[in-house]
């Protein structure tokens, strides 16, 4: 996993073009926010290679959370506006309870051992091995636009 900022994001560089693509794509957002989607949406950024999917989420307490892990793809969590905490753990720590292999989702069960705030700005990359949970709320559940980059883990 990888916590970081967006003004920082020329630090990721040699983490590959597709998540330079999002982390721009994220960054555009932020210096425009009057033209970013806040609608639910699926937007694949040119090439083909990323999709940024748009989600209008209301967070919710930490206890009705859901942990999931993608063992194909790599995320990267950004809020565009609100603010959610994020649950992640090592996948090998947990327990898996269901199972979605056709979509890439596996959900598990234990104890997170990292958890974070996401503000604008504020972005996790997840890697296939990073279980996270995210959507909780802060404080009080509150209305925030969720964007999550959705890319195959072999092409990074």
């Amino acid at each position: 996993m990888i916590i970081g900022n967006i003004k920082n994001r020329a630090r990721y560089a040699s983490l590959g073009e597709d998540i330079m693509q999002a982390l721009e794509y994220f960054a555009s957002v932020l210096e425009k926010p009057e033209d970013a989607p806040k609608e639910f949406a699926d937007i694949p950024l040119p090439g083909g290679k990323v999709l940024i999917r748009v989600r209008p989420l209301n967070t919710v307490p930490m206890e009705k959370g859901v942990m999931e892990a993608h063992y194909k793809e790599l995320d990267i969590h950004f809020v565009a506006s609100g603010e959610e905490k994020m649950a992640l753990s090592d996948v090998s720590a947990l327990r898996l309870t269901k199972e979605d292999p056709d979509n890439d989702v596996y959900f598990l069960e234990g104890e997170m051992n990292t958890i974070v705030t996401l503000t604008p700005g504020t972005f996790v990359i997840a890697y296939p091995e990073d279980a996270h949970m995210g959507c909780i709320a802060v404080n009080e559940p509150m209305p925030i636009v969720k964007m999550i980059a959705k890319m195959t883990a072999e092409k990074i």
